[in-house]
């Protein structure tokens, strides 16, 4: 029987928003190269540096607040460059479906992703989200989302292979454990 309360121990992913907190010198120094090398015209003068506050395995990203709006860079190993592209693939699907996804910032180039200081860099507008918190009464409300995630991108064979075969719930399987939520 599902017992009420928490599914998980409390970790990054347990706020209901991101967490942020001061970059340091060394990756404000970085972020401020990169940002002025790759986006100067489109972002304009760098205000503030936040890093996003956890572990984070394949990126570090930053929240940019500049003359021109609010950014997430994010930094990758330069051996990144696929998953990028499948990132922006995805986002393209899920607005078509009108589903909120951060919308790509070219660089100055028009590039949407370059190389610089031996990383490569990508930008997105900032847009504010909640994330799952954990809590037995809030697992349908994910599961909803999921499953318009994955109905949205099913048929694009392209990205496939991104995905588990299956790793969300049917309409039906969530009908059943909401009743016991």
């Amino acid at each position: 029987m599902i017992q009420r309360g928490r599914l998980f121990q409390k970790d990054i992913f347990s706020q209901p928003s991101p967490r942020f907190c001061v970059a340091d010198a060394r990756e404000r120094s970085r972020v401020i190269e990169a940002v002025s090398e790759l986006y100067a015209k489109r972002f304009g003068k760098v205000r503030k540096i936040e890093r996003t506050k956890g572990n984070e395995l394949n990126s570090r990203n930053f929240k940019v607040t500049a003359a021109c709006g609010v950014y997430m860079v994010k930094q990758r190993p330069l051996s990144g460059r696929a998953s990028a592209a499948v990132e922006r693939k995805i986002c393209r699907a899920l607005k078509k479906r009108l589903i909120r996804c951060p919308e790509s910032v070219r660089t100055d180039k028009a590039e949407y992703q370059a190389a610089f200081g031996g990383f490569l860099w990508s930008a997105a507008k900032f847009i504010r989200g909640k994330s799952y918190e954990g809590s037995v009464n809030a697992l349908p409300f994910l599961w909803h989302a999921e499953i318009k995630l994955f109905e949205s991108l099913s048929g694009m064979s392209d990205i496939a292979g991104s995905f588990p075969e299956r790793s969300y719930f049917t309409r039906a399987e969530i009908q059943t454990v909401s009743w016991y939520a």
